[in-house]
């Protein structure tokens, strides 16, 4: 049987739309039946693709080209076009699912100079497991990396295959590429290692057209690195000390791969049809097409160890780069119709020793279809039901963000996290502190902000420098204030906390002899800020019948840090002070001892001095006689008719904490003065946290809904200069 060359091309390509056009139908029906698309990424894509529209508030330290911009180019487009941001979103998506299998099926096509490979190849890209993974975590700008991937390795092997280059052929090789590398960070790393090595390899080859795969590649190293220069500091993109959770050995690679495909048949049958493909290309003398998919197979799975090197990257993600090689080399596998173009016909020819691999070849797609369906349901099902969906909503997050941008500043603040904060970000336009997890920070300035995050939780603020963090509550309430924390290199541990509700103040009034705690205060004045190298806060409050200043102050680079209390009586005098330091929770003294006035202890490993300015009249470390928690307690006598007494702490064998150097300071009522209207927003799940602002008296709840709640916060009184 013979087609015309023309009939057979537009066979090709009619064949090769049905697993796009499927595909692509199957998730609208998904995406049509929700206001948002799964995961929270997509808020920040929407963020990234509104500060090209202009809109760029909503980022903090990020420019502009910080991550790759086209995507959120294109994004950016189709919102300009629709004035729809989440369609937007949901038809970029679409696209890429679209686009992928066409893509792969002209590469594959110009491998191994079949169209019916191409065909193949657009039915396995069309339906592999792990990118509707990705769908439902919302990795777009990946998955449309994956598209553009393959069509500039068409372009590049393109050029070896025309016998004469024109300058059309090169502007195009040169576009395609330079979008690849404008896309992605991975994509692109990927993309120049693999077309690196596979133009040393063509070059040993003596291919004839290799010179101008050279210029193409040339092209796309200066465009890398002007984005590169483009983009600014590096940040963390690839030094994020946190990211070491991300790296996988070698031998710990298996399980991955099971998560990448699923079903361990399908990786069978996909390894045993890659092997004979790839000796169907050594038949046919194509080496230099099996170099670039032996190269694009091979490197991923080398930056998946990158980590011995010190550069943390979500290893992951390079083993998906190695799943479309290997689809493209089964989908060479050696088949009946594997013939010679003959003029302007093509010559059909099925024999019967190609039963088997026409066999494999079809077991091997409906293994592909099925599994990548049932992935996509899965994962989609699995995505709305444990992730933001069953926390914020559907609707209800829409409520929420409507509200958000019809009633608040748009220099307003929010404290949220990551599953809500990205969509404040990407559609309520609003700068939002993120409760991130800290291997997937970018940005330096996000591990800051992640301190604040979980600071505001449970605190009114934190203090640090490299050595010693104080977090706690302004005195109006029972709490622990400060929280000693001592850094352990790449994190803070408790050691040891006040709480002014089990300080004793005996003092004389009237002639009685009284006793007060400090506590159920009411907070007169806030300062807080930082003086050189000396970082401070200093509250002011009163009892009943105390008027108490309390300041706590840190250095720069200093494991030390100082606690200093001034008490007066309304009336009267001061006669003695019964202060207490309580061991944290999980901590224990291993050993101490107890001087005139400090207390040397080893606590859980860590070095420690505590030390009392002041007449001590009474020092002891043990369990207190009430709750059998531990203490360092401590009797102060006054020498006057007010009492002033310091207390500090110095650590003696305390790393310094490595992730940001230097002092930080954060506290609420700060924080207000400087960026305007600070708010909070909680899932109603989120019962401590809720308990926490519901009761605190400068949070006011200003909207909710079943899912979603909002507070505002309002200073009662305002802190001196």
């Amino acid at each position: 049987m013979k087609l015309g060359k023309l009939a057979i091309t537009l066979l090709v390509l009619f064949l090769a739309l049905i697993p796009s056009i499927h595909v692509t139908r199957l998730i609208w029906d998904e995406l049509s039946k929700y206001v948002f698309p799964p995961g929270n990424d997509p808020g920040n894509w929407l963020k990234h693709a509104n500060a090209l529209r202009g809109i760029t508030y909503p980022m903090w330290e990020e420019t502009l080209f910080q991550y790759p911009p086209l995507f959120f180019a294109l994004l950016a487009l189709v919102i300009n076009i629709l004035g729809e941001e989440l369609l937007a979103l949901k038809l970029m998506l679409l696209l890429s699912f679209f686009l992928r299998p066409i893509a792969c099926c002209l590469l594959a096509w110009e491998l191994t100079g079949n169209p019916f490979a191409g065909i193949i190849a657009a039915v396995l890209t069309a339906y592999v497991p792990i990118y509707y993974e990705m769908l439902a975590w919302g990795g777009y700008p990946n998955l449309f990396g994956f598209v553009l991937l393959p069509l500039s390795f068409w372009a590049l092997v393109r050029l070896v295959h025309i016998p004469r280059v024109s300058k059309l052929d090169l502007c195009l090789a040169i576009l395609l590429n330079v979008l690849t590398i404008s896309e992605h960070h991975l994509t692109s790393l990927v993309f120049l290692s693999v077309s690196s090595a596979w133009l040393l390899l063509i070059s040993s080859f003596r291919i004839r057209n290799h010179k101008h795969v050279l210029k193409v590649y040339l092209a796309d190293v200066a465009a890398f690195f002007l984005l590169r220069l483009a983009a600014g500091e590096f940040q963390y993109v690839v030094k994020n000390p946190y990211a070491r959770v991300l790296a996988v050995p070698l031998f710990r690679l298996t399980p991955k791969l099971m998560w990448i495909f699923k079903e361990p048949l399908l990786i069978t049958l996909l390894a045993i049809s890659s092997t004979i493909g790839a000796y169907g290309l050594i038949s046919r003398r194509r080496f230099p097409e099996l170099s670039l998919l032996v190269s694009w197979f091979i490197l991923p799975f080398l930056f998946t160890q990158l980590h011995v090197l010190g550069i943390y990257l979500d290893s992951i993600r390079f083993a998906i780069f190695s799943v479309m090689p290997l689809t493209m080399l089964a989908s060479s596998v050696p088949l009946p119709w594997f013939e010679r173009w003959r003029g302007k016909a093509f010559t059909l020819d099925i024999r019967g020793v190609h039963v088997l691999c026409i066999a494999l070849v079809g077991v091997l797609a409906f293994q592909f279809v099925r599994t990548g369906t049932d992935t996509f349901y899965a994962a989609v099902a699995y995505y709305r039901a444990f992730g933001s969906f069953r926390t914020y909503g559907d609707t209800e997050r829409l409520e929420a963000l409507e509200w958000v941008k019809a009633n608040t500043s748009e220099r307003a603040l929010f404290f949220a996290d990551i599953e809500m904060g990205r969509w404040i970000e990407g559609y309520a336009h609003r700068r939002v502190v993120l409760g991130i997890e800290p291997q997937y920070a970018f940005m330096k300035g996000e591990l800051w902000r992640l301190e604040m995050y979980k600071t505001m939780l449970k605190y009114d603020y934190e203090l640090r420098n490299d050595y010693i963090k104080l977090v706690g509550l302004d005195p109006c309430r029972i709490s622990p204030a400060p929280l000693f924390m001592v850094s352990v290199g790449d994190d803070f541990r408790g050691l040891l906390y006040v709480d002014d509700s089990y300080s004793r103040v005996i003092f004389r009034s009237y002639g009685s002899i009284l006793c007060e705690s400090p506590f159920r205060a009411t907070l007169l004045s806030h300062q807080s800020g930082v003086r050189g190298d000396t970082a401070y806060i200093k509250l002011a409050y009163e009892t009943s019948w105390l008027m108490i200043n309390k300041t706590m102050w840190l250095r720069k680079g200093e494991p030390y840090a100082e606690l200093h209390y001034m008490v007066l009586p309304k009336n009267g005098e001061i006669l003695f002070f019964n202060f207490s330091l309580w061991l944290y929770w999980d901590a224990r003294i291993e050993d101490y001892n107890i001087g005139r006035n400090s207390v040397n202890l080893r606590i859980s490993g860590i070095d420690t001095i505590v030390e009392f300015t002041g007449n001590v009249t009474k020092l002891e470390v043990g369990p207190d006689p009430e709750w059998h928690h531990t203490r360092i307690h401590a009797v102060l006598a006054s020498r006057g008719d007010f009492l002033n007494v310091t207390i500090s702490l110095r650590v003696l064998n305390a790393k310094p904490y490595k992730v940001e150097e230097g002092l930080k300071l954060f506290t609420i009522e700060g924080l207000n003065k400087e960026c305007g209207d600070v708010y909070v927003v909680l899932p109603s799940t989120y019962d401590d946290a809720l308990k926490r602002f519901e009761t605190h008296p400068n949070f006011s709840l200003v909207f909710k809904n079943d899912k979603i709640l909002i507070f505002r916060y309002r200073p009662l009184m305002a802190s001196n200069p």
